[in-house]
């Protein structure tokens, strides 16, 4: 660890009493949240990601890009959006620092909180209603309201599944354990771990997701991750608000079965028409209370197994979830006694294209949400990329050797390589090779790659490389292609070692590839490469084209760049066409510089 990065430990470990038990709140899926008390006496909230954990496996540079992702996320809207008009929604948290410490990443936010939805279900405190006489009374509640809960998440869901720059935004790991509540009883929601989509990477179709959702709020319908995940996972909310079910074996079930799974068993115990049409599992302490309306209960529950239905299809948006709330006698009730809140949909009248939101409806900012166990996981799908440490990739290529080296691209080199007798190309960044980029910017590189390289509709073109793993160990940073290379196409038009027939079958093979990249892609951009040059191509035995350098790579799946603070936009010196801003055309300008290279036998090199 620097010096630089001891201190900020220091400083942070003084905020949180040296990690003390005292100022521990409770867990989030890859960490532990505590409060923090700052010099001048603030009270905040720290969140540390671990390295090491028991119930699934954190691979290197994970918690790292889980930190920037999420930083990244809550600066754009503090930022107020695409065009700086976007209001920043009230139950998302507030970002005031981060450490990215090597060993434990950390963010502070401007949060003074009372628990977490979690600690506080678990602890009974939820009531149906009460009034400023009750909440005398009951001084230990901190949830004014189950439907105050609801609605709150129902909102904060439908802003976040709204039309935002390409994509909706996805939360994946919706828990309780994830929700605050502040001082004035607002919740918040502080984890966005596995967030996808709006600006950051769209995660809907990576095939190997060693990671999924808290176990009881992930969908156990296999596919790809859409806003219905979330909705299955609002559902699990709110069937545990009105039944106050936290564990099953409360019910006699044991752990073996989800709160969904038991509600549905429940619903499909009635025998008749009638019984199934009145269904309720709400618990009796909210029946009980003189305010509590039955339609009420026999609404909400339908509504939250219609959220958990084995079929996403036949599950409603968040939009209409919130719409079916604010018909409820509760609703009403509590719009009354809400100290002046006004309910309002959210998404419905935002639109990012013009970034315009109805003055008249404002963002409903009372909410609140419970969450599953904090500490259970679904087990684990194995990665099949292989993790190399440094040293395997420098015995793979002869010590990184000058006979093993086969060229320089735009941020570091490319060797030759054989791993369990299989001939390979290690690829590996250095910070300031041919580039101003840092080992931060190239550890993102490293992920966009990773990423982008898994896609099943990208991993099946031939003139994208095939993965075989990678390296992230300290400030290392390097990638195993599977590929049986000839040379780059830099050196073999240096060498004059091209036919007039290899020549057409690369520029037809890396054409194609283009054509592959730039097509319409909605509703994401399209891929664009922004960084082509004779040396980013490979040639195999084959004489196949194989793009190798995904650097500058933008649009599909990745992070919408224009949006973000940290990406650094350079393409190649003699590639890039400086008249235009047309990304595309610009990879247009790039090829045909190559193709005249290959045909007059010529390459930019540094000394002309």
């Amino acid at each position: 660890m620097g010096v630089i990065a001891e201190a900020e430990e220091n400083l942070y470990r003084k905020w949180m009493d040296g990690y003390s038990r005292e100022r521990l709140i409770g867990n989030f899926q890859f960490g532990k949240v505590y409060r923090g008390v700052l010099r001048d006496g603030k009270n905040v909230t720290v969140k540390v990601w671990e390295e090491e954990n028991n119930l699934y496996t954190v691979l290197p540079g994970d918690n790292e890009i889980r930190q920037f992702e999420e930083v990244e996320f809550l600066e754009f809207f503090k930022r107020g959006g695409p065009r700086g008009k976007t209001p920043y929604h009230r139950n998302l948290v507030k970002c005031r620092d981060r450490c990215m410490n090597p060993i434990h990443g950390k963010v502070v936010y401007d949060l003074d909180p009372i628990d977490t939805v979690q600690n506080l279900l678990d602890k009974g405190c939820i009531c149906t209603h009460f009034s400023s006489y009750s909440y005398i009374f009951f001084s230990a509640v901190y949830l004014r309201s189950w439907i105050k809960v609801a609605l709150s998440v129902a909102s904060l869901l439908e802003f976040l599944h709204a039309k935002h720059p390409y994509l909706p935004y996805l939360i994946r790991n919706l828990a309780a354990s994830h929700i605050m509540l502040d001082q004035e009883h607002e919740p918040v929601l502080f984890d966005f771990s596995m967030i996808s989509g709006g600006i950051l990477y769209d995660k809907r179709n990576i095939l190997h997701k060693h990671v999924n959702g808290c176990h009881g709020y992930t969908d156990p319908t296999p596919g790809t991750w859409s806003d219905k995940c979330d909705v299955f996972s609002y559902g699990v909310l709110l069937l545990q608000l009105v039944s106050k079910v936290q564990d099953l074996e409360e019910v006699g079930i044991g752990d073996k079965q989800t709160i969904s799974e038991w509600a549905w068993r429940e619903y499909k115990s009635q025998k008749s028409r009638s019984s199934k049409s009145n269904f309720s599992i709400v618990h009796p302490s909210r029946e009980s209370d003189p305010l509590f309306n039955n339609v009420d209960g026999i609404k909400v529950t339908m509504l939250a197994l219609q959220c958990v239905h084995n079929d996403p299809r036949k599950r409603p948006s968040m939009k209409q979830v919130h719409s079916d709330l604010m018909k409820l006698h509760a609703a009403q009730l509590d719009a009354i006694q809400g100290e002046g809140l006004k309910l309002g949909s959210v998404a419905s009248n935002l639109q990012v294209d013009d970034v315009s939101v109805h003055s008249k409806r404002q963002i409903y900012q009372d909410h609140k949400g419970p969450i599953f166990s904090q500490a259970v996981r679904r087990p684990l799908q194995k990665n099949n990329l292989k993790i190399f440490s440094y040293d395997e990739l420098r015995m793979s290529t002869n010590y990184f050797s000058n006979e093993n080296r086969i060229d320089d691209f735009q941020y570091g080199k490319i060797f030759y390589g054989t791993i369990q007798d299989k001939q390979v190309v290690v690829k590996i960044w250095q910070p300031g090779s041919l580039s101003w980029a840092s080992n931060c910017d190239n550890a993102f590189r490293l992920r966009d790659e990773i990423i982008l390289l898994q896609h099943p509709q990208l991993i099946c073109h031939p003139n994208l490389v095939k993965l075989i793993g990678y390296c992230r160990e300290d400030e290392h940073f390097g990638i195993v292609y599977d590929l049986k290379a000839l040379d780059t196409l830099f050196n073999l038009i240096l060498k004059d070692s091209l036919t007039w027939i290899q020549i057409i079958k690369i520029g037809i093979g890396f054409a194609s590839l283009l054509e592959f990249l730039h097509k319409d892609n909605t509703p994401l951009p399209p891929y664009v490469v922004c960084n082509i040059s004779a040396s980013h191509i490979m040639i195999d035995q084959d004489f196949f084209p194989k793009l190798i350098d995904y650097g500058q790579l933008t649009g599909g799946i990745l992070p919408t760049r224009r949006f973000l603070r940290r990406r650094i936009r350079t393409g190649c010196v003699d590639y890039m066409d400086y008249r235009s801003c047309d990304e595309e055309a610009g990879d247009v300008y790039a090829y045909g510089t190559v193709l005249l290279s290959m045909l007059c036998k010529k390459v930019f090199t540094y000394e002309d």
